[in-house]
């Protein structure tokens, strides 16, 4: 594997080191594991939500009985909210970090998907669609 002409300074001019010589010297121990787990775990679930879009529609046209131009719609807006929540979800984790951006966006995610299972009209479920869909937005940026 080629080395990375990138360097890091220490603060010292003499002292140069490589990027891989300072993730090597990080190291991988129980923080990163956890790290690893839980954003693999919140990767996947939102995945999962991709996913159901295409089974789920079909339901949710036959259950509210939706136009072909309202199924459009429903499906369109969840993406609306994934360009959105990218935008608005990369300056908050600029501003407050990244790890709070990331536990909001997955309990935005969870709250809202979990809305989305009880939603009694059209209206709300595109509502809950909407806000799933930043919410992912800003977990896959």
């Amino acid at each position: 594997m080629a080395r990375s002409s990138t360097a890091v300074s220490t603060g010292d001019a003499a002292t140069v080191i490589t990027i891989e010589q300072a993730l090597d010297a990080a190291g991988f121990g129980p923080f990163q594991m956890k790290l690893f787990v839980l954003c693999g775990l919140g990767w996947s679930a939102d995945v999962g939500e991709i996913r159901l879009i295409g089974f789920l529609l079909d339901g949710h046209t036959l259950e509210f009985e939706l136009s072909p131009s309202e199924k459009w719609v429903l499906s369109a807006i969840f993406f609306v909210g994934m360009f959105l929540g990218a935008w608005l979800w990369g300056i908050v984790a600029d501003r407050c970090g990244r790890k709070h951006a990331f536990t909001a966006t997955c309990c935005l995610t969870f709250t809202f998907g979990s809305g989305s299972a009880l939603a009694n009209s059209a209206t709300a479920l595109a509502m809950c669609r909407f806000a799933v869909g930043l919410g992912l937005g800003g977990n896959l940026a």
